[in-house]
């Protein structure tokens, strides 16, 4: 028996999904070797001593990326309604919208890892790896560029080759860079050319949305309001960079140096209006875990 209600208005051909899927799966192939590249030719020329520096150091925070991947995971069926009736606007509003929340936190995070980098290797790996702080370095900014899935965005256009091409690139690039790096900059080199093959799939995959929505480059990225959070954090880690010194050990960079960085970047951020006190309770609720529980 047919299901009640109306048949959908669209059926897909087994080519068109074909079409839609296959894609998809190559690229998962292709960003698990790109990922892995800079590894293999670091274990291809060098001790054993020197890789496992490197594959410590060579590690991208995975926690604030997931964020901002489940942020663009659920406005995706959003972005796919405001697509398919047109409205351009509300499409680049609710993307751009998510960017810029999920700025708030990626940015003040890149800034305070970035200058308490070498506690945090000691923390997490122990002192033996101190030297892997170097490419955790260039690893880390890999985090400034992950304000949404960009490929989710791609998705909800209807296409997927072009995520396809972008992963190629990235893997191309990636691959010409990692050993001319090496040479030139030792460890941080082939991390640096990951970051770089990142933004040339960054890139790819905002040709396809700038093209498909028929804007230019200074609408398809919200560039002043994204960049905004990264200028307050960079100054709130003034004073942690002059404190750097003083805070020697392990923990003493994170039980003085995150309470003084928060309460500057976040102080900064209600006074020029980047935050509102309703995120602030959001926060509140989402660190305690209370989002979603109604008063009695």
């Amino acid at each position: 028996e047919r299901p009640d209600g109306p048949p959908p208005e669209r059926t897909w051909t087994t080519r068109q999904l074909l079409a839609y899927g296959v894609p998809l799966s190559a690229t998962q192939i292709v960003g698990k070797l790109n990922v892995q590249i800079d590894k293999y030719m670091i274990a291809a020329l060098c001790t054993a001593e020197i890789f496992a520096v490197y594959t410590v150091g060579a590690t991208e925070m995975p926690l604030v990326p997931g964020i901002a991947y489940a942020v663009t995971g659920a406005l995706l069926p959003v972005l796919v309604v405001r697509h398919a009736e047109g409205d351009r606007d509300g499409f680049l509003e609710y993307w751009h919208g998510s960017m810029v929340k999920v700025a708030l936190l990626m940015m003040p995070v890149f800034v305070f890892l970035f200058l308490t980098a070498e506690p945090v290797v000691r923390v997490l790996f122990s002192a033996r790896y101190v030297d892997a702080t170097v490419p955790f370095r260039a690893y880390l900014c890999l985090l400034p560029l992950r304000l949404c899935a960009y490929g989710a965005v791609v998705r909800a256009l209807g296409t997927t080759r072009p995520i396809l091409v972008a992963a190629l690139v990235a893997l191309g690039v990636n691959a010409g860079l990692n050993y001319p790096l090496y040479l030139a900059f030792g460890l941080v080199g082939p991390a640096a050319a990951s970051v770089i093959a990142q933004l040339a799939s960054i890139a790819v995959l905002l040709t396809t949305v700038r093209r498909e929505l028929g804007i230019g480059w200074g609408a398809v990225f919200p560039w002043k309001a994204a960049l905004r959070p990264l200028a307050v954090a960079a100054i709130a880690g003034v004073p942690l960079y002059f404190l750097g010194d003083h805070l020697t050990g392990n923990l003493l960079p994170f039980a003085v140096g995150l309470p003084v960085f928060a309460a500057v970047y976040l102080g900064l951020a209600l006074a020029l209006g980047l935050l509102g006190r309703a995120d602030l309770v959001y926060a509140m609720q989402f660190a305690t875990l209370r989002l979603g529980r109604k008063k009695r």
